[in-house]
């Protein structure tokens, strides 16, 4: 969802709890997931709040398709994006797909530096996607 913060992030899961989308067992885990996840200083400071622009499922658009990764943040001439996984088994197509998503931001030529990541939520793996 749209979180920009730790506080969003946190009424994301407790919304999608009353809105019965996860039972209280499935909503301790996630949150368990989502505190060990915070603990990373990668993943802890993309919902830092520090941020000019938090995207969620923007579409990013080229010549030959729409792509529409889950988020994009960006501070100045930075952009950081990021593909959530719940649960799966790592897939090589995930990594290509977020790569994917770093070319053609690059393409736009409006960033210096781009970062690329899938993150396994509940697994609480972060991979750096090389560009």
């Amino acid at each position: 969802e749209g979180a920009t913060n730790r506080n969003d992030l946190y009424a994301s899961i407790e919304r999608m709890e009353r809105d019965c989308l996860l039972d209280v067992n499935e909503l301790l885990t996630l949150r368990r997931s989502i505190d060990q996840a915070l603990d990373n200083p990668t993943v802890s400071e993309w919902f830092d709040g520090e941020w000019d622009e938090v995207k969620s499922e923007a579409e990013i658009i080229s010549q030959n398709n729409t792509r529409r990764p889950d988020r994009v943040m960006i501070k100045g001439r930075r952009a950081v994006v990021v593909d959530y996984k719940f649960g799966e088994q790592s897939d090589a197509r995930y990594a290509r797909q977020v790569k994917a998503y770093i070319d053609l931001l690059r393409r736009m030529e409006l960033y210096d530096t781009i970062e690329g990541y899938v993150w396994y939520i509940t697994r609480g793996e972060v991979i750096a996607i090389e560009s």
